[in-house]
């Protein structure tokens, strides 16, 4: 494998399309799974697994931190979101240049997370004895990943 091929965690861009002109910085990895059983060999006495069903993807988490425009765009987002019958929205997950905000990484392909409904959303935790930045997150529930 090449090392110009190598893509650091922070040289991701992720978005919402849907919440136009913001982006998050970051994000729990989309893991795919199958059900699963397992079962003993009558003939070896080896336990063995059985792969059964279709594929889930589990809950993903978006986060960034806080800031008060970032803060009042997922709000606004979020009303409009519960207050209606919207459609499922995408994730867009796209590697990108190192030091740069939205150049692609040439050669790389977006990754989409396809019908996407929010779970929950969770403000910033005060303490005033802390000393690290606040975070915004939403979890999401995932259809699929393209």
């Amino acid at each position: 494998m090449p090392l110009q091929d190598l893509v650091s965690q922070s040289q991701w861009s992720i978005q919402i399309p849907e919440l136009a002109g913001t982006y998050w910085s970051k994000r729990t990895a989309p893991k795919e799974v199958r059900a699963s059983t397992k079962y003993v060999d009558p003939q070896t006495g080896r336990e063995l697994t059985h792969v059964i069903g279709k594929y889930t993807v589990e809950n993903v988490t978006l986060s960034h931190l806080y800031s008060v425009s970032l803060a009042a765009a997922i709000k606004t987002w979020w009303k409009s979101y519960v207050n209606s019958d919207k459609p499922k929205f995408t994730v867009t997950s796209q590697p990108i240049q190192a030091n740069t905000s939205s150049t692609p990484l040439v050669g790389s392909t977006v990754e989409q997370m396809l019908g996407c409904q929010v779970l929950s959303i969770k403000g910033v935790e005060v303490d005033h004895s802390a000393t690290g930045m606040g975070m915004i997150e939403i979890e999401i529930s995932i259809d699929e990943i393209a």
